[in-house]
């Protein structure tokens, strides 16, 4: 390596350079990359191990959760002693959500997730292993692509912003450090912000159509009648798995403003679905030309294509929301629609069969519902 010292340091630079260059096996060309993660303390364990995954850069994100890898001080077999699950069975939750089971004697929890451990092991009766495995298998997917989504946007288009204000790459890196120290903390409350509204939604749910089933044909208080519209993009996994992550997010970009764009008037997009969006209008006339404007948008492209469902009913709202079996028919019969295509039930297929043409797409069952629902494929506006 050109330009060392005899004392292995490169004049200007942290005085640990060279010694921690050739600890980590960095290449000649990662010197200033290094320094620039000396000069806001990283250590060299984090570098080895950002280097290990392929980007030494990386290594900004282990120097900022190390602290909280620091307050990891309870084991497996410690939160068995305190009375909480087994320490095999700490172990097989948080295998089942996707993580490496720690050993028995390993600080791998921290206190506050200790007494988590403990409280639910003080309701096993009610709350059974079997029930936290499971909750843990379907979290772990859940938050795994959380997880992965924060760092990539972080990565493409945080870091590319600080590296164009300083004009150097390595430069950036302390920006970049201190700017990731400044979101992460901010995750968790969101998380947990979320979970507990879109929990309150779920029980919601629940109640509404437990009320249905239990009061008939009758209508519920608050209930109203809407039309509920779902549109998403067809095989948007797939489609981000091939294209990338800049592609995917471009695509949602896309997406959303066309359905933003093309909301008829009266119609209201109540929430986004990730890749997709729940809207509710007053009459089914609105809600088939929405979908419609947005389905022929995206047909065509090398990007996704779109496909909706809708459906009309009675429904009960609640903060914004819409709740009942409309909603459920609405969102489960949206299988049944390929690319650039709009389904719907037969209710709405007459009701808007003055402006549009539909053909019988047969009968299909929906979880929840007694009987088959009948369904119709848009054709296209009447000329």
């Amino acid at each position: 390596m050109s330009g060392v010292t005899p004392g292995g340091m490169w004049p200007g630079r942290h005085p640990r350079v060279g010694d921690v260059v050739r600890e980590i096996g960095a290449r000649p060309d990662e010197i200033e990359t290094v320094d620039a993660l000396l000069q806001v303390g990283v250590e060299p364990e984090a570098m080895r191990r950002a280097l290990e995954r392929g980007r030494l850069a990386d290594a900004i994100f282990d120097a900022v959760l190390d602290p909280e890898r620091a307050r990891r001080t309870v084991s497996p077999r410690g939160i068995e002693a305190r009375g909480g699950p087994p320490a095999d069975e700490v172990g097989l939750i948080m295998q089942a959500a996707g993580l490496p089971a720690p050993g028995r004697d390993e600080l791998a929890f921290t206190e506050e997730e200790a007494q988590m451990f403990v409280e639910v092991g003080a309701v096993r009766e009610l709350w059974p292993p079997e029930l936290s495995l499971q909750l843990a298998r379907v979290s772990g997917r859940a938050l795994g692509r959380i997880a992965h989504t924060q760092v990539q946007l972080f990565r493409h288009h945080v870091e590319p912003r600080l590296r164009a204000q300083s004009g150097d790459s390595d430069a950036a890196l302390p920006q970049a450090h201190a700017a990731f120290e400044q979101l992460l903390p901010l995750a968790a409350p969101f998380l947990v912000a979320l979970h507990r509204r879109l929990f309150e939604r779920e029980l919601a749910d629940v109640a509404v159509r437990e009320a249905e089933a239990r009061t008939g044909t009758a209508v519920l208080p608050g209930a109203v009648e809407i039309t509920i519209l779902f549109c998403d993009l067809k095989d948007f996994t797939a489609y981000a798995d091939r294209q990338g992550d800049d592609a995917a997010v471009e695509a949602i970009e896309r997406f959303a403003q066309a359905v933003t764009a093309e909301t008829a008037p009266g119609g209201r997009i109540v929430k986004g679905l990730g890749d997709g969006y729940m809207l509710a209008f007053p009459e089914p006339v609105a809600a088939v030309r929405t979908a419609w404007r947005v389905i022929e948008g995206h047909r065509d492209t090398d990007a996704p294509g779109v496909h909706a469902s809708v459906h009309r009913g009675v429904a009960v709202v609640r903060d914004g929301d819409y709740f009942g079996t409309v909603v459920n028919v609405a969102a489960r019969i949206l299988a049944a629609a390929g690319r650039d295509q709009l389904i719907a039930t037969s209710a709405v297929a007459q009701a808007t069969a003055g402006y549009f043409s539909w053909e019988d797409a047969g009968a299909s069952y929906v979880r929840g519902v007694k009987g088959t629902v009948e369904l119709c494929r848009l054709v296209g506006p009447r000329s």
